[in-house]
């Protein structure tokens, strides 16, 4: 990881840390707005587990919403707004994953409801900019992004939010338990998945090196699946 682009030169990285950080601490309700795409259920599912398993955050404070692309259109829509405005309790911040950086007027929509919103996503910013009433939006293609690798998916900006989390929450004296790693095998996945460059990404290809040897030793039901489908073997090649 020594070898890795430094993350805190994704842009809003260190307040949107801070404001999980603070959500974490305080016991607040969080929803978790997802791509209905495998970059973005990873990218929900690296979210999910380090924030339950890793920072002890109570499941039932989290609710995870995925999109749903044929009946709510794209992104951050209307529709997917309007299931976040009925869920009880409403949360007080909302992350999303692998979507939101062409959502202003639906991010107005949920601040106007008293709801922050951290945009967590890698796919191109309109020409309008990053979403205004967004309270931060990590995104390494941003105009505006000192990060050098832009080909990251999004599965791998929800991780580097976590990572960054997990730095401050120790520094706070909060427990953190395991390793921030074995969230990788989800980053690993959405980063196959979603055909991003692996030969001139030094992430994406320790992403997936990193999940395909998690993969052959974890006890995810998923991954022992996967492995029967692929006659024991989960490698390159599978």
């Amino acid at each position: 990881m020594r070898d890795l682009p430094p993350i805190g030169k994704l842009p809003d990285i260190d307040a949107a840390a801070q404001r999980v950080v603070r959500a974490i601490l305080q016991g607040e309700t969080v929803g978790l707005l997802l791509d209905h795409d495998a970059d973005g259920v990873t990218a929900g599912a690296v979210l999910w587990t380090v924030m339950t398993e890793n920072f002890g955050f109570p499941a039932g404070k989290l609710h995870a919403v995925l999109s749903h692309r044929i009946q709510e259109g794209y992104g951050v829509s209307d529709k997917l707004v309007d299931r976040i405005l009925a869920l009880d309790p409403m949360p007080s911040l909302v992350i999303t994953a692998d979507q939101g950086s062409c959502d202003q007027p639906r991010i107005e929509r949920l601040r106007a409801a008293g709801i922050e919103t951290i945009v967590s996503d890698h796919h191109l910013v309109p020409d309008e900019g990053v979403p205004t009433d967004a309270l931060a939006c990590i995104n390494p293609a941003r105009g505006d992004s000192a990060f050098e690798d832009r080909t990251i998916a999004g599965c791998m900006v929800a991780w580097c939010l976590m990572v960054a989390v997990g730095r401050l929450l120790a520094e706070a004296g909060h427990p953190v338990r395991g390793s921030m790693q074995t969230a990788l095998q989800f980053v690993g996945l959405g980063t196959l998945a979603d055909c991003v460059d692996l030969g001139a990404s030094r992430m994406n290809r320790f992403a997936v090196q990193t999940a395909l040897a998690r993969m052959r030793t974890s006890d995810l039901p998923i991954w022992r699946a996967f492995a029967a489908k692929s006659r024991g073997q989960i490698d390159s090649a599978s």
